[in-house]
């Protein structure tokens, strides 16, 4: 397992901010355990487009887990300018498979952006996995609700929340737009949706005494998907906003989470439920 934080600017006004954003990201995949197939960008030379929707260069990673050999599964980021040229993006791809020249082959998600309109701050990012999973917060520590994205990337669970080779749960947000899209490795692919699929109560908190309780995120596809082990929801009054706690997820490990600095983040655009606020797998 790996985590990590930066403190990072929102704005990319200058090549070497957009660097310093993006780079921890490709870092984080390293340090995951991930191996990268393809690149053609050089985080010491890339150079930010100077026009709005432009990819400056692009990565394809590989999980490294047992599964791998028989159920590959590939992820493509790339990096490059939102809807003005100083707002980040990124777009997002998981497929089956890879060309090794950069394409993605096989099974495959929509190619998903990921992009927001920054203010001229500076807060606190994160990322967390392993061979496995990946999972990225920007703008965690934010207060203003549209500073925040990110994505994550599992392999499918059984029902004890092991892992399977039958395809690939995949979430992303920014500000209050959330996508999800289950990967089927063997036939068709369902299609992507603009929420995700959150089991919190519609109102009340998820506390019981000394125990509070994470509601589970799920994928629509061939029936719903596992619930995933990278981001959950909390109730905002169960949990103190960016203070990290100890929690035992579905597979039964017991792991650390973060919860959102904002209480708005993310809003009912992107899930189903009552009041609850992003929280993410963090170690």
């Amino acid at each position: 397992m790996a985590a990590s934080s930066a403190n990072l600017s929102s704005l990319i006004t200058t090549d070497a901010l957009f660097r310093s954003l993006f780079s921890p990201l490709s870092d984080a995949l390293t340090a995951a355990g991930w191996s990268k197939v393809w690149n053609n960008i050089d985080w010491a030379t890339v150079v930010k487009p100077t026009t709005p929707g432009t990819v400056a260069g692009s990565e394809v990673w590989a999980m490294q887990d047992s599964l791998q050999a028989t159920a590959p599964l590939f992820l493509k980021v790339d990096y490059g300018t939102g809807t003005g040229a100083t707002y980040p993006s990124l777009w997002v791809t998981v497929a089956t498979g890879h060309d090794g020249a950069g394409n993605l082959t096989g099974s495959m998600t929509t190619r998903r952006l990921i992009t927001i309109t920054a203010t001229a701050n500076v807060y606190n990012c994160r990322f967390s996995g392993e061979v496995n999973r990946f999972c990225c917060w920007y703008g965690q520590s934010s207060t203003a609700t549209n500073d925040h994205y990110g994505f994550s990337v599992e392999r499918s669970h059984g029902s004890t929340g092991a892992d399977t080779g039958d395809g690939a749960l995949c979430l992303s947000f920014a500000y209050n737009t959330g996508f999800s899209q289950v990967l089927s490795a063997v036939g068709s692919v369902p299609v992507s949706y603009s929420h995700w699929n959150c089991t919190a109560p519609p109102t009340g908190t998820y506390a019981d005494a000394a125990d509070i309780y994470l509601a589970a995120v799920r994928g629509w596809g061939k029936g719903e998907s596992s619930a995933s082990l990278n981001f959950f929801m909390v109730f905002s009054a169960d949990l103190s906003p960016s203070v990290s706690v100890p929690a035992t997820l579905w597979d039964g490990t017991t792991h650390t989470i973060m919860p959102s600095a904002n209480v708005s983040i993310p809003n009912t655009t992107l899930f189903y439920g009552g009041t609850v606020v992003l929280a993410m797998r963090f170690d």
